[in-house]
């Protein structure tokens, strides 16, 4: 269930931010790379924020995280 809701979470944000975000001017769409840096970075951010005492854990828990995620979409 959790799961389910950080998904839809992440989902709607990626979507707003897709709206609302200055486009490239000659493909007249955001950049992926650079709305990808920008919401994992703010993430990031907002999850050690919140880590207080367990930087280092919570650093490394988003690296596991990342590499499963990887391993979702890539079938690998």
């Amino acid at each position: 269930m959790n799961d389910e809701l950080a998904l839809d979470i992440t989902i709607e944000a990626l979507g707003k931010y897709a709206k609302n975000c200055e486009k490239d001017p000659i493909a007249k769409a955001m950049n992926p790379i650079e709305g990808t840096y920008l919401m994992t970075n703010s993430l990031a951010v907002a999850l050690l924020w919140k880590a207080d005492e367990n930087l280092d854990d919570c650093r490394q828990l988003m690296f596991d995280a990342i590499d499963d995620a990887f391993k979702q979409v890539s079938n690998t």
